[in-house]
């Protein structure tokens, strides 16, 4: 697909930047620096503007020298804040709770909780049909094809699975009860949809962004073909998923292969490794590290 449409991953990859550094950050927050060229961890420690943040680095794996690292102020693009973005009840939702006497919010590993997330998600899904048709709308006009899917809601058990199995229960996790598809016939399309996604901000901000497709830095191993992005709905408060996907691709996966691809992210094996031996270098070291 590159040979056939050039210069398009790099401009997907660039469009997936420009999400990357938008959300606001607040005190607490763990991003991602350069440091010297090499990532970083660090911590907000002053929000200065919204494109100004005073960071604390931490330059080596002993969680005692966050202490002694001098503070350092970056501008909002050079941080990479595209961590796990957690689920809120929207205020409908704690208005309805607060009309009913309570007095705080549901734990977030509760039943009550996981409800009131799905009322939220039900109420979203007219706001994702609306994003959908204007994606299309400015997509479908500019000389590219590609087509729209909005999803029913995820069902429960998969959701209690999901968030049983990854999140240790904790409901806040479930970003894509509901969720849509825009499937694309090319990386033109696939780069269209992006933008037109990013003209949609008054109603819709994109909070964080997963490059599965162009192999940028930030993109994942499993080659899964698509962007994945939580967005949040303004007009009701909730966060769903959108997945931008190449047709070709898809037509790739199959069950068996999914789940390979789940295995192989398990085990991180299409992750690059480093294997350190001390003595002779025999027969049975070498095919030892080329397996």
């Amino acid at each position: 697909l590159g040979e056939e449409e050039p210069g398009l991953l790099e401009e997907i990859a660039a469009v997936a930047e420009t999400f990357r550094a938008v959300r606001p950050l607040g005190v607490g927050t763990e991003v991602q620096i350069r440091v010297s060229g090499a990532p970083v961890r660090a911590k907000v420690v002053r929000v200065v503007s919204p494109v100004s943040y005073d960071l604390l680095p931490s330059l080596g794996p002993d969680p005692e020298e966050d202490l002694t690292s001098p503070p350092m102020n970056l501008a909002r693009s050079e941080i990479d804040a595209n961590t796990k973005q957690l689920q809120a009840l929207s205020p409908h939702a704690l208005g309805c709770l607060r009309a009913r006497g309570a007095r705080t919010p549901p734990d977030p590993g509760s039943g009550e909780f996981l409800l009131l997330l799905y009322a939220d998600a039900e109420r979203t899904l007219p706001f994702v049909a609306d994003l959908r048709d204007r994606v299309l709308e400015a997509v479908n006009t500019g000389g590219v094809r590609c087509r729209g899917t909005v999803a029913p809601l995820k069902a429960v058990p998969c959701a209690v699975r999901k968030a049983l199995g990854r999140f240790r229960g904790d409901f806040r996790n479930l970003t894509d009860l509901a969720r849509m598809r825009f499937e694309c016939d090319s990386l033109r399309a696939v780069a269209a949809v992006l933008r037109a996604i990013e003209w949609q901000a008054a109603d819709f901000a994109v909070l964080t962004i997963s490059d599965r497709l162009t192999g940028a830095p930030h993109a994942l191993p499993s080659g899964a073909g698509f962007v994945a992005l939580n967005v949040l709905c303004k007009g009701t408060g909730h966060t769903f998923e959108v997945q931008v996907a190449v047709s070709a691709l898809l037509r790739l996966r199959s069950p068996e292969r999914d789940a390979a691809a789940r295995a192989a992210g398990l085990l991180r094996l299409a992750e690059a490794d480093t294997t350190d031996h001390e003595g002779a270098l025999t027969e049975g070291v070498v095919a030892r590290v080329a397996a």
